[in-house]
Order: C-alpha cells, then structure tokens, then sequence
C-alpha cells in the first residue's frame, strides 16, 4: 500500500511540473507571436527567450508523455499488486487447507533428508509410532524397519534417483502394536540443477491385506499340492469357453496329450470328445445345478482310443474367479472286463492280459503255468516263457514264508491279502498282497493254486508316510505349548486332549477324556461353547474368541480360543487349540494404568506446587501465634505491660480454653498436609538421588527392621506378631538403584500387608508374610505375598492410583502404593504389579533391571 501512494505522489508532481511549464510555454509564444513587426527589429533582443519558449514547449510535450507513461504504468502496477494480493491470500488459504488435510490424514506421511533424518512427521506416524514429534525429528527411519527388509527398502528406494522419481515399497516396521506391514509411495523433491533435496512418503498399513494374502496364498497352495499329487484325473477349466485352465499329471497320462497342448485350448479344439453333444448336455446341469456326479461320456485319446469315462464337476472359486473342477473316472477296463466275461472265455484271456494285478496259476507240484503280462513286468522278465514250468519256489524271497503260505491254504483253502516278498529277476524283492485258493476240476479234485497278486510298494510306502504323518501331528499335538483338545461336536464329549491342555485345566488326563466340558463345569459361562460351536457351523472356524475358564481348583483362567471341524476317517471332531492370554491381560491392564499414572502424575505436580504457598503461610502464622503468646517472651512481656495486660492470666485463660492444643492441632494438620505434598511431588517426578550397586536382600532386612520398630504399627498392627518367611535366592544379581527409595517401597509393602491381615480373622497360624527374591530373564524378581484377606478385582485394578485407599478414614494417605509404583516403574525402569483374589491374600510382585539405564530405556519404550 505505501508503494502504491508513493506512486500517486510521483503521479501529482508530474502533472503539476507539466501544468507549470504548459503554462510557460503558451505565455512565450504569445509573447512572441504578438509583435510580429517588432520581431526583426528585436531579434538579437528577444532571439533567447522565445527559444527558451520553444524548449519549454517541446519540454512540456515530454512530460506530457511521461506523465501519460506513468498513469498508465500505475495503473498496471495497481492491477499487479492486487493480482499478488489474491494470489498469496489463496496461497495462505491452500496452505492451510493442505495443514488441516495432512493433520487430519489417516495415512501415513514424513519427509526425509538424503541421510534418512526425518524433517517432518504427521500425526498418524506418531501415534502408529507412539511417538512425539520432537522424538522423531532428526532421527533416522531405518531403525523403525525389520532387519530382514532392509535391504529391499535401500534396492527400491534406487527408482528415486531416475525419473519419474518415485519409488513403491513394502516393509515391516516396528509401532506401538508389534511388528505391521507398511506400504510407502516415496516422491523425490527436486531442487536446482535437478538434485534430489528431500523425499517425501506416504504410507498405510497393510498388515491385514499381507495376512489375508498369505493365507490365500498357503490355501492355494495346498489346492495345488492336492490337485496335481491326486491319483485321480483332474480338470480344471473355464466354464463359459471349456478353455483348459491346469490339468495334473494323471490326465495327461490317461489323455496322451502334453500339458502345454492342453493348456488355453478348448476341450474340443484338443479333440477329446467322441461326442461333444455329451459335454453341452453336462454344462447344461452344472449350470442349473452347480455341480454334477457321474456322467458318463466317451473320450478320445491321443491315439484315437474311445475311452469310457465317469465325469463329475463342480464349480469353485479361484483367484477370485469362478471355474468348473472336473474329475474323470475312467471305467474302461472294467467294462471292458465285464463285457469280455460275459461273452466268451476267449475275451476272459483277453482280461487276463490287460489286468493291472497279477493274475497267475500253478499245477499240484508247484509248477507256474499261467502268468498275466502284468507278473511278467512286476518281477522284471521280458518274456512269460521264461517263467513257465519253473516251480513257484524260485519266485518266493523266502522259503519259510512259502510254507506258511501253502499251510493257510491247506487249512482254509482260500487266503486273502497274504503279504509275501517276492523275488524279481535282478534279486530285488518286491512286497505283493495275494488272494489265492485251490482250483478244481468238475468232479472237486485238486488241479493247483491260482490267484492275483498286486504290488502293494507303493501302498505300504503311502501308509508308511501316512504314519509320519500322524506321527508327527500326534506329536505336534502333545508337544504343543498351547492346550489343545479334540471334542465331538455335538456332546462336547472330549476325545483327546494334550499334555498343555491338562495343566492349563488343572485336571489329569484320564479325568478328562471320555467327559464333556459341560459336565467338568470348564466353562465359567455355559453359553461360551455354544457361542463357539455356531460359529463354527455358520464360518467353518473361529480364531481368538476370548473364553473364560474354570481350573479344577476353581480358580478362573482367560483362554483365547480358535478351533475347526476336522475329519478324522469318516467321523467329525472339533479340534480346538486354548492359549492362556491373564499374562497377556495383565499386560495390558497395567499399559493402561501406566499410562494413567503418568497424567495423575502430571496434575498431582500442579496442584502440589498451589497447595505449598498457602500451606506455607498457615505453618508459619501458627508458628508465630505460638511465639506471640509465650509468657516468657521478652517481647511479649513489653507489649502486654504497655497496654496493661496480664501475661499470666492470659496464660490461663489460653489453656482454659484449650486454646494452645487448637495450635498444636493446626501445627500438626499442616505437617502432615506438607507429607503429603511432599508425596504428591514424589509421585510425579522421577528420583534424583544418585544410584549406585545394590544387594536387594539387605535393603530388603533393612525394611524389615523399620517396619518392626515402627511406632505407628507398633501401636495399632504389633508388627512383630507376623510371621516373616524369606525364601532368597542364591547368587542373586546385583542392581543398579536407589536404595532409600526401594528402601520404603518395601516399607510400604510390609506397613500395607500389616494393615490388612488387621481387618480380618486370619486362619490357623496366624498373620504371615512371605518375602522371595530371584533372578529373571529381566533382572532380579521380588514378591511380598500376605495370607490377608485379598482384594477383588474392581479394587486390585485401581489399588496404584494415588488417593485410592480401602482403609477406614485417618489411616494413610491412598500415595504409598502409587509412589512405590512410581519409584519402581518410572525411577528404576522395572515392572510392578499385584495378583490377588478374594480370601486369597496379596502378592505384590516387582521386576527391576540390573541396569538401571536399561529398564528406564525399557520402561521409556513401554510408556511410549
């Protein structure tokens, strides 16, 4: 605006400096033009001013376009700023719309340097971190990042350096809930010359779509397995076209055509069909019906062989696409056998030759006579006449076995699936199954044995891999951590259940099996099952519905539950796999009191610190109301005798009127207000004391010796009445602490263990208190257990918060506990929480790091 002005100010002079010198011109040339007869007389007199005439003319007449210059220029320089004004108004608008969008993104976006240092976060990454922005800013990404994608992200983070600049990855971090997939849209931001100045990334959870993906993925491949390990003929293909989509191994053999021949043509375009009205007729049924079972058609081989044929088909969905699955039953053989017995003996040879068993025959003395092409290949021959005439013996692998055999039949006269070992041409053995029996003429007599024979390698191979099978899930089974059980779905009835499962119930196994969950009363809420079982009838399976469970010992217990229908030869169980999640319950329960810890914490600094002034004024004016009326006072003495009154009387009069005790009483209130401020600051920042390495038994003894010589429970608690019980561990860590201050959170654990079992008749051998002490995976492990009366749960979650007490009124202040938890979780980096049950005593448990710099890292995290 002041540019503006500035330049209307140049605009007036200009046309003001114009006016004057118009002005000048017009009077010359009128000077000079009005004594036209004089000109020449006066020319040497008059030649200068009318020249000065004409120049300031001339003059006038650039000014005149200057001024026009400038108007106009003006003009455009207004229409300019105006133009600029709107422009950074809409770009202040832009940019506070693109803030407002960014802050309220559910998808994550940062900005980053070359080295990975972050320049900006929003606020989803923070809280999907758990992080503040000042923690974030200035660190490095690549922390956050699973090891194991690392260098994926550095690989694909290379598309940044070459147009288009921008790069897709996939990777796992780590944020407040664990280990999730992110998937980031990284752009770089180019500066001048084209050098990449910083990288901007948006990101989004995908942990869900790579969870699905893998179940998919592992469900498509166990299709895939089954489909082309199936001894069946299989077929799968589009059900508009009849395009071949994945055909198996078995169909290829039985086809005669290649897969790569198969594939991506129609069935009547490879020419299978003897009749292709039969395959329309069957489309037509599977279309109306979904699926169809034995159809018969004739199909044609690459040889040109008609082949009869058993078709069924149903349509499934894969990749999300709808498609026909055909299995092909090929009853050639059979047919063609019955046909051949039906007509003549002569065709009955023909079977004989063609069967995929072994069809042979001996005469009385043992001697081969008859020998299907089948036996000649099964034992490794190239010609029957090698094998006819020679006594049966020379085939057995073992003799002994031969007679066993022969035995049976003597006495049976007819043996099915005897297992032998035969002996093959090269002396392999080969392990067969027969079904033999005498033969006879018309008239009974003997003639010799006959029978089949089937190699039965493959089948005992099948079985025995069908045995590691099983063994190895009967060994999943009962190794499993988690409990396990196979129930009958409809009674409950329990079929089986592992080693996990009868210490996560508390039961023996033999107590369990053959009984239903309902009857040994497991379930603490009878409908919980029967939610779980119609589920499961409705969605096929149910995963982590979360199921309360009753012990033996009556004691509750909460299970995650998933479980599914399995089929175990043709019956149906319900398989159903407990995981014990109170760890994972008290877990999260004190996440939550942690976090509610830390604002109480927060509020009980503010108002301690208003509390103090007053506070401080009331102790000292009742300090000085004391010294005002002391008798002895010199000071006192004067004022009294100048206004004549009587020290001593007044002295009496005071305690007449229990005046001085009303002092003491105030004196006293405000000390203990003053303690508990002194809490109240305790509670909400972390010690400053100087730490150093301690022996957790003797701050433990030393607590011991104050709680016992403690007036206040001396007076109402006789703590020297209860029984101490120490149970320490040997070779104890040593940590790193505080120990006044753990010191009285031992203190307040006794004083608190005391003051309950005081409320309550205690049972036989009195009140008692149980101190262990033992190294842990975390650092050393301390718990104070009471046999008191215990605490329901309503009270056990709330028993850490400040100001939160069960005592009657006048005992204690409800801050011991919340300061001990404060001492311990935020002042020391451990863990501290309490396990409690109705008439079940207390045991308050503490977890503290060897390190003290560790477990505040640790507990930092936690918190975080």
């Amino acid at each position: 605006m002041s540019r503006i002005k500035i330049d209307g100010k140049h605009a007036a002079l200009s046309l003001a400096f114009f006016v004057f010198f118009l002005i000048l011109s017009v009077l010359s040339a009128t000077d000079a033009y009005a004594t036209p007869t004089n000109l020449v007389v006066t020319a040497d007199q008059n030649m200068p001013w009318s020249m000065i005439a004409s120049g300031f003319g001339f003059l006038s007449l650039v000014l005149l376009g200057v001024f026009l210059w400038n108007f106009v220029l003006h003009r455009r320089v207004r229409e300019k700023t105006a133009l600029l004004e709107e422009y950074v108004r809409e770009e202040h608008d832009n940019g506070e719309k693109y803030r407002l969008l960014i802050e309220h993104q559910t998808d994550l976006v940062v900005k980053v340097d070359m080295a990975g240092r972050f320049l900006y976060v929003s606020p989803a990454y923070c809280h999907a971190f758990g992080k503040t922005e000042e923690d974030l800013l200035n660190s490095t990404f690549m922390p956050l990042i699973h090891p194991d994608d690392l260098a994926a992200t550095e690989e694909a983070m290379k598309a940044l350096f070459v147009p288009p600049h921008t790069a897709y990855m996939e990777q796992r971090a780590m944020t407040v809930d664990g280990w999730r997939w992110m998937a980031w849209n990284d752009s770089a931001i180019l500066g001048a010359g084209g050098k990449i100045e910083a990288i901007v990334g948006v990101g989004r959870d995908i942990s869900e779509r790579k969870q699905a993906e893998e179940l998919l993925r592992q469900s498509e491949e166990r299709f895939a397995k089954a489909f082309h390990s199936s001894p069946a003929p299989l077929i799968i293909s589009d059900i508009a076209t009849g395009r071949f989509i994945d055909v198996n191994a078995r169909w290829v053999d039985m086809l005669g055509h290649a897969k790569e021949e198969q594939i991506g043509r129609t069935s009547k375009e490879v020419g299978i069909w003897a009749d292709p009205r039969q395959r329309d007729e069957a489309i037509q049924i599977l279309r109306k019906e979904g699926s169809f079972k034995e159809f018969p058609i004739e199909f044609l081989t690459r040889t040109g062989d008609v082949r009869s044929a058993l078709w069924s088909a149903e349509i499934i969905s894969l990749q999300g696409r709808e498609v026909m699955l055909s299995l092909i039953l090929d009853y050639t053989e059979r047919k063609r056998a019955e046909e051949a017995l039906r007509t003549s003996e002569k065709l009955y040879r023909s079977v004989i030759d063609n069967i995929h068993d072994v069809f042979y025959r001996t005469d009385a003395q043992g001697r081969l006579v008859m020998l299907s092409p089948s036996g000649v290949r099964l034992l490794g021959y190239e010609r029957v006449e090698e094998m006819l005439g020679r006594s049966n013996e020379d085939f057995w692998f073992d003799p002994m076995a031969r007679r066993e055999f022969l035995e049976c039949i003597q006495r049976e006269g007819f043996v099915a699936d005897f297992e032998v070992v035969l002996k093959r041409k090269d002396g392999e053995p080969v392990l067969v199954a027969t079904s033999s029996g005498f033969y006879r003429d018309e008239a009974g007599t003997v003639l010799g044995v006959e029978g089949i024979f089937r190699d039965i390698t493959e089948r005992k191979r099948t079985e025995e891999r069908l045995r590691q099978s099983e063994e190895k899930f009967s060994r999943l089974f009962k190794l499993s951590p988690d409990a396990i059980s196979l129930s009958e779905p409809d009674s409950g009835l329990l079929v089986e259940v592992n080693d996990a499962y009868a210490k996560l119930t508390g039961y023996e196994k033999s107590e369990l099996v053959g009984r239903s969950s309902l009857e040994l009363g497991l379930f603490v809420n009878p409908e919980g099952r029967r939610r779980v079982v119609e589920r499961l009838k409705t969605s096929g399976q149910v995963n982590n519905m979360e199921v309360k469970f009753r012990r033996k010992d009556g004691t509750h217990v909460q299970c995650s539950v998933s479980c599914q229908f399995i089929t175990i030869g043709k019956e149906r169980f319900l398989l159903a796999v407990m995981r014990d999640v109170t760890e994972f319950k008290r877990m999260q329960e004190m996440m939550i009191q942690s976090e509610k810890m830390v604002s109480v914490g927060g509020i009980a600094a503010g108002i301690a610190h208003e509390i103090n002034n007053p506070l401080g004024i009331i102790v000292q004016t009742a300090q000085n109301l004391v010294q005002r009326i002391r008798p002895d006072f010199k000071r006192n003495i004067e004022v009294a005798e100048s206004i004549g009154l009587d020290m001593a009387l007044l002295e009496k009069y005071m305690q007449a009127r229990k005046i001085l005790p009303f002092v003491q009483d105030m004196q006293a209130a405000a000390v203990r207000a003053a303690d508990i401020i002194r809490h109240m600051l305790d509670f909400s920042r972390r010690g400053e004391s100087r730490r150093s390495l301690c022996a957790l038994p003797v701050i433990v003894d030393r607590a011991l010796i104050l709680a016992q010589n403690d007036y206040d429970l001396k007076k109402n608690f006789d703590f020297k009445r209860i029984g101490i019980i120490k149970d320490y561990a040997e070779e104890l860590a040593q940590i790193e602490c505080t120990e006044t201050e753990l010191e009285q959170v031992f203190l307040n654990l006794l004083r608190n263990a005391a003051q309950a079992m005081s409320l309550v008749e205690l049972p036989q051998g009195g009140p008692k208190i149980v101190i262990r002490l033992s190294n842990s995976p975390f650092g050393v492990r301390s718990e104070v257990e009471d046999n008191g009366p215990g605490m329901p749960d309503e009270v056990r979650r709330r028993v850490f918060e400040p100001f939160y007490t069960t005592k009657p009124p006048g005992i204690g202040t409800g801050l011991g506990l919340s300061v001990s938890y404060f001492i311990v979780t935020r002042g020391h980096g451990g863990k501290m929480w309490v396990e409690s049950a109705p008439g079940a005593g207390a045991r308050f448990i503490m977890e503290l790091p060897v390190s003290a710099a560790q477990g505040e890292r640790e507990s930092d995290v936690a918190s975080e």
